[in-house]
């Protein structure tokens, strides 16, 4: 009567089948560890356990055959440990335990119902409050969506380690975890694994501080379509170092079927990411928290953000919270290229101060609406060409912020845009600035474009500038100084209902390129060339004047031009001299 250990007492009594014992045990038995385990021949268990125990792990794990079990006076008020309490019983069906039956003294209960995948769990009676580790607590026993609303309610403060905690349990697709506490978890591995159906676990206000890098890794499965973190304390970071000389990596790589991750307050602690974000997701939603670039440095690295996004034609609302750069190297080129589904998208956080180039950085977002770029810093970016290429529903931008001290080419910064009715385009102070090829091509809906602010004064080519604009009726470029430029062709080519065009700004008296200048301008009603030497325009001179009307007053510089100009298309009836106006 005064035992109060009998641990492993009937432990791998082989030939024990049937238990059916009244007043088994004691007032003053405390520990039962592995009691019955390994009975492997033991089918039923009908126990009258009246005793006050503190210990029970193990006690009926691995009893193979065991079918029904029935402990209704158990009371296990007191008890800290029931790991592997009724783990690997894979015939039992019956569990019956009565209203003593508790956990909320027990820190231990890891794999407590493991591998019991048949009987129906006591959850109600569960409560985990002083738990530290539900470890593989219901490995290999199917959970439904009533048994995950009963776990919701549970107190799970103190819980330090849910690894395996519902490995293979035929989870349904949408796993609803939402207010529960994991503030003290790490170590949460393989908590989801082995649950094929699964596409979403429902994080909502849970609460995780240290935990949350380790149960955002483990969401990060294959068949996961959803992953959001967006309603919680989540204050973890991610980091990942290159190594070697393979400077570029894929961050959070193979996750096949994921449309949608938010993580807006997670720290990314990165390299090189140029390989990518997400590479192999067919993202739709993507909002993430501080890119810190800082935080790996390699002197001879090459720090790139460029083509994160790029491809990405499903993404359609991107959010980054921000990114340290570490040197001028880094660049944004081709950022978000491709990306042809995007509508809404949030760098504001970002400091690109450093950056180098924004190159192609849109290019292809066929529907954005509005580009808001005035936050961004560009003093050190030396290539904006492509900037808005493509962006064929675009009707407004601000990039008035912009500095081009160091911008060498704008080419095919808004082709193709053609939404764009109206353009008004500042640049203060451009001291290397010499391209400007394409710069409005393809622009169909282009009505008005004011330059008045806009200083190209160095520029060498205007080549296909205005190409294609067919709805500029009358184009004023008489205040803009583009002394330097050596090549004008097809600088208007397809301009089919421009009717008046000033061009007094050129002075030029270099053999420059005038190809198809003004090709299909066939409503030019109006051309006012006055100071340009043109007839210096000896070599590349071919279809300048192709399909331009007859009747075209055109005002030249002298007599030499007239001559040229008839020399070019001798239908011309109304070439006028400048003096004689």
């Amino acid at each position: 009567s005064n035992v109060s250990n009998i641990n492993s007492m009937f432990q791998e009594c082989d030939s024990l089948r049937v238990l059916k014992l009244e007043n088994f045990l004691g007032s003053k038995v405390t520990d039962v560890t592995s009691l019955f385990e390994k009975c492997k021949s033991l089918e039923v268990a009908n126990l009258g356990l009246n005793s006050h125990l503190t210990v029970m792990g193990n006690m009926f794990n691995d009893c193979s055959n065991l079918r029904e079990l029935r402990i209704p006076n158990l009371d296990t008020a007191a008890v800290t440990n029931m790991s592997y309490a009724f783990a690997n019983n894979p015939k039992l069906e019956i569990l019956e335990v009565g209203d003593n039956f508790s956990t909320e003294s027990a820190t231990n209960l890891s794999y407590m119902f493991a591998n019991s995948p048949l009987v129906k769990l006591p959850l109600e009676k569960i409560s985990p409050v002083k738990a530290t580790s539900l470890a593989g607590m219901f490995k290999n026993h199917e959970i439904t969506e009533d048994d995950l609303a009963i776990i919701r309610t549970w107190d799970t403060s103190n819980v330090t380690n849910l690894n395996s905690l519902f490995d293979s349990c035929n989870l349904p697709e949408t796993v609803d975890l939402s207010g529960m506490s994991f503030g003290n978890v790490g170590d949460c591995g393989n908590m989801f694994a082995n649950n094929p159906k699964v596409r979403y676990v429902n994080v909502d206000n849970v609460t995780m501080q240290g935990g949350g890098w380790n149960l955002l890794s483990c969401l990060m499965t294959a068949q996961m379509e959803k992953i959001d973190f967006s309603k919680n304390d989540i204050a973890a970071s991610y980091s990942r170092q290159i190594t070697g000389t393979g400077w570029n990596i894929n961050v959070f790589p193979g996750l096949t079927n994921l449309r949608e991750f938010k993580a807006p307050n997670l720290t990314l602690n990165l390299g090189n990411p140029s390989d990518g974000f997400f590479k192999d997701s067919p993202l739709e939603v993507l909002h993430l928290g501080y890119c810190n670039s800082n935080y790996y440095y390699y002197e001879s690295s090459n720090w790139k953000y460029s083509s994160l996004f790029s491809g990405k034609t499903k993404l359609k609302d991107a959010y980054l919270g921000g990114v340290a750069f570490k040197t001028a190297s880094t660049n944004l080129a081709s950022m978000f290229s491709g990306c042809t589904n995007l509508e809404t998208w949030d760098l504001n956080n970002m400091d690109t101060t450093l950056n180098n180039s924004i190159y192609a950085m849109f290019k292809n977002c066929k529907k954005l609406t509005h580009i808001d770029l005035s936050w961004m810093k560009t003093p050190s970016v030396t290539n904006m060409s492509y900037l808005f290429n493509g962006c064929s529903s675009l009707t407004s931008f601000n990039i008035d912020g912009f500095n081009y001290n160091q911008v060498t080419t704008i080419a095919y910064m808004f082709a193709n845009c053609s939404s764009l009715k109206e353009i008004k385009l500042k640049i203060v102070d451009a001291p290397v600035l010499t391209n400007t090829t394409y710069l409005f091509s393809g622009d169909t809906s282009l009505e008005t474009v004011d330059l008045t602010e806009a200083n190209i004064s160095l520029t060498t080519s205007t080549s296909y500038m205005f190409n294609g604009c067919s709805s500029l009726k009358t184009l004023d470029l008489s205040y803009l100084d583009i002394a330097k430029s050596t090549n004008f062709s097809y600088m208007f080519k397809g301009c089919s209902t421009l009717e008046e065009l000033d061009l007094s700004c050129i002075n030029s008296t270099s053999n420059a390129n005038v190809v198809s200048m003004f090709h299909d301008c066939v409503m030019l009603k109006k051309l006012d060339i006055r100071n340009w030497q043109i007839n210096k325009c000896t070599s590349n001179i071919s279809n300048i004047f192709t399909n331009v009307p007859a009747s075209c007053q055109i005002i030249v510089k002298d007599e030499s031009c007239r001559t040229w100009v008839k020399a070019r298309k001798s239908a011309f009836n109304n070439i006028v001299l400048a003096s004689e106006l």
